[in-house]
This record gives C-alpha cells, structure tokens and sequence, in this order.
C-alpha cells in the first residue's frame, strides 16, 4: 500500500522549508525536515542538487526521515478496522522520537517494541556511516560496538542507558577493555590510547542520543578521563629507504607492494588517500613539475603534494595509476618482504600505558613498520631537512600543528646543536 506522502515547502518564520505532508480523512501530518528550501529547487521532489555544499548527505537526512513517516503511515493504514485508526500529527512526532505508536483505542495489532541500547546504537553507526562517508574513522565506533556485545555477553546482561548512566559502569568497562578475552569478536588488552578511543565514541553516541532527546546522561560522565601517552613509532631514515630501493624482487606483487610504499614514503598519503588515488589528479604546475591533487578522505581538506623524483619514477611505471590493496593485506605482505630480506633487525623499545602502568615491549624493527610508517617517515624526513610546517600541513592535509607534531620522531642532532654554541 503506497501511502503518498510528499515533499512540500512551507513558510517558517523568514524562511520556507522543506516539509515531509500527507493528509487522509481530513487529519493532517505536517513534518519539517528542518532543511531549508531553496528558490529553483525541482519542484516535485525538493532535493538538493549537486550545486548544494553537502548536497548528499542533506538529501540522506531528508530521505531517513521521510521512510520513518512513510513506516508510521503504512502502519497505521494497515490495521483491520481503518475506520477506528486515523492517522495523527502528534502521534507521528512520537514515533519519531520514540520508535513508539501511543495508540488510546483497543487496537489489537502488537505496538512496535521499544528499541533496545544495542538497536540505538546500530542507529548511531549508521548516522556517522553516512556523516563520515564510510571513512576510516567508522572502524572506531564498530569496535566499540564489539566490545559493548561482548562485555553483554561476558556479564550476562543487557546494556540499558540506565546501565551506562554510571561512573562505576565507566569504570568497569575500562577494566573490561584492559584485560583479554578468549572469546568474542574484541581481543581485550587494550592500552589506554586505544580505550581512549572507545570512550570517545562512546560519549559521541551519548550525545547523539541526548540530541535526539531520547535519554538525559549525568555530565560527570563526559569529563570522565582516560589517560593517554606519546605513542613511540617508527620512521625510516633515507639509507633505509634505498635498501627498499636496491631489492632485486623476483616475485612481482611483491615488487609492487614495494614500490607502492616508497613512493608514498615520498607522498605522505592516508592508507585511506592511498586506496583511493584516482579520485584526486596529477597536474603540471608553470615550471613543468608535476604534483597530486586531491581533498582529503578524513579531513575533507584539499592537500596539493609536489611529485619528488624517486616518487615520480614509480608513478610512471605504473601509468600513474598504483596498485591498490586492503590495508590488511598490505600490512601483511609488507611484513613478509622484510622478513624474507632480513631488513630492519635492530631492536626496537615500545613502550605503552595500561591502565596507569607504564610497561616496555622490545620488537625488531621490521615487526612495527607498518603502511602508516610512510606517512611518519615522510613527515619526520621533511621536518629535519628544516621543510616548513605549512609547507608538509599543505601535503599531508593535517589542520592542526599539534597533530601534525605527534608524527615527529625526534632526532638527537649534536651537529646541528652545537651550531648554537
């Protein structure tokens, strides 16, 4: 049954929005997106076009909400006795708050049920799915979705916001994450940058549903802290670079995993930039040199990279156009390249802090080089040739030089030190 709801634009105040309408036996829903119309609009469906800054993810908004007004409609036009059962504007704007119908008459069909913490949450995940663009950063509130299912499971409960509302849950959920788990889809032993990272999406799914008016939090949680520490990394120097350089591969994928990490060595891209080269373009600026062009896949900022020569040559072995893997896959065989060359053996110190203790790792260095490893290299190369910060925030899209120094790995130049004295 097609309930014939429609988009339509009304005056509000000094401005005409876009207003989700229907009307049946004489009661009227009325529903505004709180999404502005705008003069030249397609008047039979009112979306934005592509002239609109944020076109889709504006249209997304209106489109759940119009679905979840058609989910109410339908609903109610399908009980057996429609005589008794009218649609309503308040009701309506209950369903949408609530996921409830409020119905007063002795309707016999089962009311929707109430959602439960985990089914808010899916709501949550999807909500940022479409706000991030599927980015990177969505793997953080997945993961605490995994932890939250297990930490269910592990107790024998079910989450509430009740449950959560309470210092003592961030306690032992912080705990939870410290300590390993056999079972479940989340591995447990968590460091305090990572369990950092949980309880931050965990207060933005918080204040996404005080947004949405469905449940009040106590605001002492929201200062609640976890402390994090400087994360020890590796960087490769540029003798290390060329030992990748002088390989003789034999097997060509792995010759290819290779020269795409040299090359980003010398670019400096998110593994997320990486993936998704061909949506940016290479351009020739007035002295002929070529750099990359491309808006940002977190940051949506527009990051311009000159093309250095090492780069250059590897770009135009593959027609410009490298190879693109998972980042897993990468990671992997990435691994099992320098281990079958016996590259970067030395010892490596890590430390971390678990739960207010500070404990020391040792790895060899080729067990901590990772995609990511690129982008510190990159950055830590440019800083001790003296590159200004603007200059690499321009090529690495960072906005923020705070963020941009915690890629810095320091090094103990007496040389250039003993210039001051």
């Amino acid at each position: 049954m097609n309930s014939h709801s429609i988009l339509k634009h009304f005056k509000s105040g000094n401005y005409d929005y876009i207003y989700i309408y229907f009307k049946y036996k004489g009661k009227l829903i009325r529903i505004n997106t709180d999404q502005k119309y705008l003069e030249g609009m397609h008047r039979k469906d009112l979306y934005y076009s592509a002239k609109m800054a944020d076109y889709e993810y504006l249209n997304q908004i209106i489109m759940n909400l119009h679905k979840k007004v058609e989910q109410y409609i339908l609903r109610k036009l399908s009980y057996v006795d429609s005589k008794r059962i009218s649609v309503s504007q308040k009701e309506c704007l209950h369903y949408l708050k609530t996921g409830e119908f409020d119905i007063s008459t002795n309707e016999p069909l089962q009311q929707t049920k109430k959602l439960t913490f985990i089914a808010y949450y899916d709501q949550f995940i999807e909500y940022k799915r479409i706000e991030l663009n599927d980015s990177p950063s969505m793997k953080d509130y997945k993961s605490l979705k995994n932890a939250l299912l297990d930490y269910e499971t592990t107790n024998n409960l079910k989450l509430t916001f009740d449950t959560i509302n309470d210092k003592d849950f961030f306690n032992r959920f912080k705990n939870y994450l410290a300590t390993k788990h056999v079972n479940g889809k989340s591995k447990g032993e968590l460091n305090n940058n990572t369990t950092h990272k949980r309880f931050s999406s965990l207060k933005t799914f918080m204040r996404w549903i005080q947004e949405k008016e469905i449940f009040v939090f106590k605001l002492v949680l929201f200062d609640y802290k976890i402390q994090k520490y400087n994360t020890d990394f590796v960087t490769l120097d540029r003798d290390e670079i060329q030992q990748l350089q002088d390989l003789k591969i034999e097997n060509s994928n792995w010759q290819k995993i290779i020269d795409v990490f040299i090359c980003n060595c010398f670019m400096s891209l998110r593994f997320s930039d990486l993936s998704t080269m061909s949506k940016g373009k290479f351009l020739k600026d007035s002295d002929g040199d070529y750099y990359y062009q491309k808006r940002n896949e977190k940051t949506n900022r527009q990051i311009e990279i000159p093309i250095t020569k090492s780069a250059l040559k590897i770009l135009q072995k593959y027609d410009f156009n490298l190879p693109v893997y998972t980042n897993q896959y990468f990671n992997r065989q990435l691994y099992k390249i320098l281990v079958h060359y016996k590259l970067f053996p030395e010892t490596i110190q890590k430390q971390e802090l678990k739960d207010g203790e500070v404990k020391v790792s040792y790895y060899m260095k080729r067990e901590l080089v990772t995609s990511h490893t690129c982008r510190r290299t990159f950055i830590t190369m440019a800083t001790n040739n003296n590159i200004g910060a603007n200059t690499i925030m321009a090529s690495t899209g960072h906005t923020q030089l705070s963020t941009l120094s915690k890629y810095v790995k320091a090094n103990r130049n007496k040389q250039q030190l003993n210039i001051i004295d």
